[in-house]
């Protein structure tokens, strides 16, 4: 087991200044409904006071990653760019893919793989996508956020 520290420190009603080993942060809400500011993003947290049902996202944050040698990685890939002409953005688009299967990619031919790399990934408008998905699910959590306060607001009077 490792070992863990957090101190939580009110400063004022509904603002709290939370301590850890991992560093500091500032929770501003109350119960059912918290909204987390910290070095790796911003966290909201809705819920229904005294059921434990909660749903916790990041509303904008860093991602952490877990990578095998990234020396390897990067010379792997600057060999495998010279070699065939791809300009960063499309290397960048192609990990993405083949981060989520990468069995699909692995089986396929040299030529078949080299053609989705140049094709696809310079048309397919990627990023776009992946703007719009976390957009959504940015929405989808302050609507939560928000239908929650309504509620609360009619449950106290």
């Amino acid at each position: 087991m490792g070992l863990r520290y957090r101190k939580s420190i009110k400063l004022l009603p509904g603002v709290k200044l939370n301590i850890s080993k991992s560093g500091i942060s500032t929770s501003v809400g109350g119960p059912g409904n918290t909204v987390n500011f910290s070095k790796r993003g911003t966290r909201a947290t809705v819920g229904i006071p005294g059921t434990g049902l909660s749903y916790s996202g990041m509303l904008n944050g860093k991602r952490v990653r877990k990578r095998a040698s990234s020396a390897g990685i990067d010379a792997a890939r600057l060999r495998v760019q010279k070699q065939y002409g791809f300009t960063d953005a499309e290397m960048k688009r192609f990990e993405r893919k083949f981060r989520k299967n990468p069995r699909k990619y692995m089986k396929m031919p040299e030529d078949k793989l080299i053609r989705k790399i140049k094709g696809r990934a310079s048309k397919s408008g990627f990023y776009e996508v992946d703007s719009l998905k976390r957009r959504k699910k940015v929405l989808i959590a302050i609507l939560v956020f928000l239908a929650i306060l309504f509620i609360a607001s009619f449950s106290q009077k």
